[in-house]
């Protein structure tokens, strides 16, 4: 069995990204699983943290970890737990991970095969620590080291429990099977970062009306 599973974002742009793929998969056969944020018919609802309410928007991919239920070793324990649930049951042999952190730790725990999907930001670069979002706000060579180690020492903890691989550094978790950049060179989120590329594929409906997210605030 395929596992697709999206855990952070507005869930429509990743779902209709994978539609291409997803199709080609079904149409050779090939069983899929698919955990989303907001579920299919028949598919499963992806475990997501809830994000904490933070004074300051978040400086790097681990920061965005931290503030989805990665600060506290226990809540992501619990995390990670729900999606080897579905994992296991679901007899998952490769899992498609498309910005969902949570789910390529609980991959990692399990031994399972992970293939990223998605744009270059799902992707940091390999690099201790991962660099700012915004290169054009300065942030200290230490507060980045520290928000790398705080989220590698509860994946750490997670995967000990477990009996995973223990990471070094927070970009260990991306050190998987397979890569796929949907993505070009000049549009990619870490430039100069010269990592292959498949090319943009154009999203499509995955079937029936599109969900889209409740907003909290007016126009």
């Amino acid at each position: 069995m395929i596992f697709f599973g999206t855990e952070l974002g507005a869930n429509l742009g990743h779902r209709a990204a994978f539609a291409p793929t997803l199709q080609n998969l079904l149409a050779s056969g090939e069983p899929v699983t698919t955990s989303l944020q907001i579920p299919e018919a028949g598919g499963l609802s992806a475990p997501c943290g809830v994000a904490e309410d933070w004074p300051t928007s978040a400086i790097n991919y681990p920061d965005i970890c931290l503030r989805h239920g990665w600060r506290d070793r226990h809540t992501l324990l619990g995390l990670v737990l729900k999606w080897c649930e579905q994992l296991i049951s679901t007899e998952t042999s490769l899992v498609i991970a498309d910005h969902a952190p949570t789910l390529i730790l609980a991959a990692r725990s399990l031994g399972l095969p992970v293939m990223l999907h998605g744009n270059g930001f799902y992707l940091p670069v390999a690099a201790n620590p991962i660099p700012a979002m915004r290169p054009w706000n300065p942030v200290s060579e230490s507060l980045l080291r520290k928000i790398d180690s705080a989220a590698t020492e509860s994946a750490n903890y997670v995967l000990k429990k477990l009996g995973g691989e223990r990471m070094r550094s927070f970009c260990d978790l991306f050190d998987v099977a397979e890569r796929r950049l949907n993505t070009i060179a000049a549009l990619d989120h870490f430039p100069g970062a010269n990592r292959g590329y498949w090319g943009v594929t154009p999203p499509v409906s995955l079937s029936g009306a599109p969900v889209f997210p409740v907003c909290d605030y007016k126009v």
